[in-house]
């Protein structure tokens, strides 16, 4: 079974997301963990290789995601990950850290599960 708190998570709100559905969230966050785990380096990849519509896909698809389970920081570090990647800032190094922070947090907290 879960464990209570799974840091950078708001659980309730996921929990409300799939209408309290205890299993189906455990299993969307387990999916979560086993798709998104070296969703960094696969980022910093796309960038250096200028494929900057598929890094913009693969951070739109994150940020839904987290959003969905409640993981509103994440949520967040994405969408601004995502804007200036559409704006094409060319300086993303500071984003793409924040990004990792966010998910490296629920990470490492979805790792036991």
């Amino acid at each position: 079974m879960m464990q209570t708190n799974i840091p950078g998570i708001d659980q309730a709100r996921g929990l409300a997301s799939v209408r309290g559905n205890m299993v189906l969230y455990e299993k969307l966050l387990k999916k979560f963990y086993e798709q998104y785990h070296g969703a960094t380096a696969d980022l910093k990849q796309l960038i250096n290789a200028c494929a900057i519509d598929d890094a913009k896909r693969a951070v739109h698809s994150i940020k839904g995601v987290a959003g969905s389970l409640g993981a509103l920081r994440l949520q967040e570090e994405s969408h601004q990950l995502e804007m200036a990647l559409d704006r094409g800032a060319p300086d993303l190094d500071h984003l793409l850290i924040r990004f990792e922070d966010a998910l490296d947090e629920i990470l490492s907290g979805l790792v036991a599960l």
